[in-house]
């Protein structure tokens, strides 16, 4: 009951922070970041040395050294602030299958499955952990959530239901968001969470049953969810506060816009980290996501960790995670592609906003020039590119060698073949970055995009070598 009574004051605060105006929140923001820098000088032996000098009150965000995943798991018992927390102990808790959801010691344990090489293992205070609940509760993707709401929920025997269909395993970031719910608060919010491993008419036929308001689930998830429901085989979200909402994967505008059409239902976008949950959230007027400035210091920058000019995409973000001191990131490297502007939105709140999370810069696609050199191949100007045709409904892009692509085509319709124009029009994007006809693309369809067995997420790029 403690735990929910924290959450009830946390959402509260949380949903009279939304109110203030920008220039507030950024006076919140800044009184936690100099209590973060303080704890962590004092508890975290990693910080005490690379902090050595900085003032909290004076410290400028910008100037200090930045961390990232290699250095999180290499230094992660000097970088914790609890002295007597092991990453092998954690780890070995984790190997046990009957620990799967499971707390250790009270704190909330997040794995990531990573692009490469050893996973990242994340863990947040009980505290913390309540915090993201509070804020997903009080921002964005539930109904009304505020204090005298949830009460009302709680005498009332029809409690909210809520179903997601993401990758289960106690330990995923999405997985654990839902299964670390306070015990108190199942009262008022009923959760159905669905693998999706499971054969999609299982998923369909437990939606169906259940009748969720609020649906949680990955885009590569939800097109399939689309279909289902085209096809006269799922009908949910018939409550008047219905809502989709999307997370892990970015959201195109043609899924979110069919999700919307079809469910007949507001759709919401979150973004977030394993190692920084709560980051941002669209509203309903979907321009952008609105960024959790009392949860996060976000920056966007370049390579060389220089801020980009406003509106413009950078090749990474830099978080400073706000509310787990237990785990001090401060300057924590994100191989997100992002752009952030300050512009107000249509739905008047004067937050800055993620313009857009265009996937990950190590699942860039590097192309040899023949003068010397690299180009580089993003992955939106693949997905801008076939957005033109309505036909296609999901892709990947595989490099099968250094040049020559693979672009797997789900597409509309029984023709077999994969139209000439949608491999013309990626094609001329390849040529115009190097040497016409020097990029060979080959087209092949497809049924279906396989999510990565690990992640449980679909993967739009498979480069040859992840590098940047």
């Amino acid at each position: 009951m403690s735990e929910l009574l924290q959450m009830l004051r946390s959402i509260r605060r949380y949903r009279r922070a939304s109110t203030l105006p920008v220039e507030d929140l950024r006076v919140v923001q800044r009184q936690r970041l100099e209590a973060l820098v303080a704890h962590a000088q004092q508890h975290s032996p990693f910080h005490r040395e690379r902090l050595q000098g900085v003032s909290a009150r004076e410290l400028q965000l910008d100037q200090l050294p930045t961390m990232d995943k290699t250095t999180l798991m290499e230094r992660f018992d000097d970088i914790v602030s609890d002295p007597t927390l092991r990453l092998s102990e954690i780890e070995a808790f984790m190997a046990e299958p009957a620990n799967q959801g499971r707390r250790y010691r009270g704190n909330v344990l997040i794995r990531t499955s990573g692009t490469s090489g050893r996973p990242v293992v994340v863990v947040y205070s009980g505290p913390a952990f309540t915090e993201v609940r509070a804020v997903n509760l009080a921002r964005g993707s539930m109904v009304d959530a505020s204090g005298s709401r949830i009460l009302q929920r709680a005498l009332d025997p029809k409690a909210l239901k809520v179903a997601c269909v993401l990758m289960d395993g106690g330990f995923a970031p999405s997985h654990a968001n839902f299964l670390h719910q306070p015990a108190a608060s199942r009262w008022f919010i009923e959760v159905e969470r669905i693998s999706l491993r499971s054969p999609i008419d299982d998923i369909v036929q437990r939606l169906q049953a259940y009748k969720p308001q609020i649906l949680f689930a990955y885009p590569s998830v939800l097109e399939q969810l689309i279909e289902e429901a085209r096809a006269g085989r799922l009908n949910i979200l018939e409550h008047e506060r219905a809502r989709v909402v999307s997370l892990s994967e970015p959201l195109n505008p043609r899924v979110r816009s069919a999700a919307a059409l079809t469910f007949g239902v507001p759709v919401f976008d979150l973004y977030g980290a394993g190692e920084c949950l709560p980051i941002a959230r669209s509203c309903e007027h979907g321009s952008g996501l609105h960024i959790n400035l009392d949860m996060v210091a976000l920056e966007v920058v370049d390579d060389d960790d220089r801020p980009v000019p406003d509106g413009h995409f950078g090749t990474k973000l830099l978080i400073t995670n706000l509310f787990n001191p237990l785990l001090p990131l401060i300057r924590y490297e994100l191989r997100d592609i992002a752009a952030v502007t300050h512009e107000p939105c249509p739905c008047g709140s004067t937050l800055p906003r993620l313009l857009a999370v265009r996937g990950r810069s190590d699942e860039l696609i590097w192309l040899p020039h023949p003068a010397g050199g690299r180009r580089v191949l993003h992955p939106y100007l693949v997905l801008e590119t076939l957005l033109a045709f309505e036909g296609v409904m999901d892709w990947q892009l595989t490099q099968l060698e250094p040049l020559v692509l693979r672009l797997d085509l789900v597409l509309s319709g029984s023709d077999d073949a994969v139209p000439a124009p949608v491999l013309r029009a990626v094609q001329d994007e390849l040529d115009a970055l190097l040497p016409p006809g020097l990029v060979r693309l080959e087209g092949r369809r497809v049924a279906r995009i396989a999510a990565d067995p690990t992640s449980g997420k679909v993967k739009r790029v498979l480069p040859l070598v992840s590098e940047v």
